[in-house]
């Protein structure tokens, strides 16, 4: 048995051909293209077969939709010194077939951590929204980004949209763009303080993880494929010709009870309420349309003129609740 193992992973040949797109970001989120010979395919209910993928030191993690016995596409992980080109790196796979088989192959100077292809974002029109806000940010994306399509940005675990038809990218020099996006409605992303990360690509990527439209180059001839951009982060103001244009405070405040640093406030919108008086003494239903509440009734806390509203019925959008009950009469 141990003989076939060995014959059997020795025919796969293991070689890597190609490595594309050569330059990334030192902070990682690169999608890296490896063509070659004898890969395995994934298979997550198998044991005995898999592989790892480094560049230099750092794995490449393995996107299996795109995977294939002749093609790896893995995500990279940040290495070096954020924004300090570390030089050109080996691609290596390794794959263990299970049995006691395994192999090794590298690519020397195959790929290049760059700082220049590390992008950021230094300024913020607010620092606080609700669902359906619009948020805008500006920063330096390379001279290869030119839709908002191709930044993808992260609030916490959820996506804010970015649509280059309603919202598009402007460029302020080259290189630097102004990128809008807009906070989801639903109950996604409740209020609460949250961290902000992005990532370019090249081209434009599909809801979800790259489900359909493909959001790395997969053609090594392709026009600027050496260039495959990746995560950017949120930082300090740096460059003093743009100055006029920063907001300090995007870099992050700290949450004074907890000593933790966050980029931005998310919290509830009232914008209409209905109906707008009633009787004095109380029990009346109310109902509130707005942004960025939660649905489970109990989580949302209302007061109408210091008296409770006992929250009935909620959505991310609406509320509908019963004021307390008075004896008094007061109005207020």
């Amino acid at each position: 048995l141990f003989s076939l193992a060995c014959l059997a992973t020795g025919a796969r040949a293991l070689s890597i051909t190609n490595v594309f797109p050569r330059y990334g970001s030192t902070l990682g989120g690169t999608y890296l293209v490896i063509d070659g010979e004898g890969f395995l395919l994934p298979v997550e209910d198998n044991p005995w077969d898999s592989q790892r993928v480094f560049v230099a030191s750092a794995e490449c993690d393995v996107v299996p939709h795109y995977t294939n016995s002749t093609r790896i596409v893995c995500i990279t992980r940040a290495y070096g010194t954020p924004f300090q080109s570390s030089g050109w790196h080996p691609v290596s796979v390794q794959t263990f077939g299970g049995l006691g088989g395994a192999e090794w192959t590298t690519k020397s100077n195959a790929f290049y951590y760059h700082g220049s292809h590390t992008p950021y974002m230094d300024w913020m029109r607010d620092w606080g929204g609700s669902g359906g806000d619009v948020l805008e940010m500006a920063g330096y994306l390379s001279g290869s980004v030119s839709s908002a399509e191709q930044v993808k940005i992260r609030i916490g675990d959820v996506y804010c949209t970015t649509d280059q038809v309603e919202l598009p990218a402007t460029s302020l020099s080259w290189g630097w763009y102004a990128v809008p996006c807009t906070l989801p409605e639903t109950n996604v992303l409740l209020p609460g303080r949250y961290n902000m990360s992005f990532r370019t690509f090249y081209s434009k990527p599909d809801l979800g993880e790259c489900t359909n439209v493909p959001c790395f180059i997969d053609d090594p001839n392709a026009p600027g494929h050496d260039t495959g951009l990746g995560a950017g982060v949120v930082m300090r103001p740096g460059d003093s010709r743009n100055a006029p244009f920063h907001r300090q405070s995007f870099f992050g405040t700290a949450d004074l009870a907890a000593g933790d640093v966050y980029h931005l406030d998310i919290f509830p919108r009232v914008d209409a309420v209905s109906p707008a008086r009633g009787g004095a003494f109380g029990g009346h239903e109310i109902t509130i349309k707005g942004a960025s509440f939660s649905d489970e009734p109990s989580e949302n806390v209302v007061s109408v003129g210091g008296r409770l509203c006992d929250v009935r019925q909620a959505s991310a959008t609406e509320l509908v609740c019963t004021l307390t009950e008075t004896a008094t009469g007061n109005a207020s």
